[in-house]
């Protein structure tokens, strides 16, 4: 049955992606242009951060699945974006 999360932040539409895993919710935030992993203990209702990424993630990432021990977690990153821009001239 579903249920609010009570203490639970609320999240930014603009991209914040959490995953449940059994030591709580996985989550990142976005602060002052960095990427945060943060945890929200489901026994202490607290959220506090477990670590800082070194570049950004793409817009959506879909899941950040974690092992059973919460040793290791897959996050995407983004290394380089780019795009190509073409000029056509005498388009029909």
């Amino acid at each position: 049955m579903e249920e609010p999360v009570s203490g639970m932040p609320e999240f930014n539409f603009l991209g914040d992606e959490w995953f449940p895993a059994d030591a709580g919710i996985y989550f990142l935030s976005h602060q002052n242009g960095k990427t945060v992993v943060n945890l929200f203990d489901l026994q202490s209702r607290q959220a506090h951060p477990v670590f800082t990424l070194e570049k950004s993630t793409p817009g959506w990432i879909g899941a950040m699945p974690v092992s059973k021990d919460g040793k290791f977690m897959l996050i995407p990153q983004l290394d380089q974006s780019s795009s190509d821009l073409m000029l056509i001239e005498n388009w029909r």
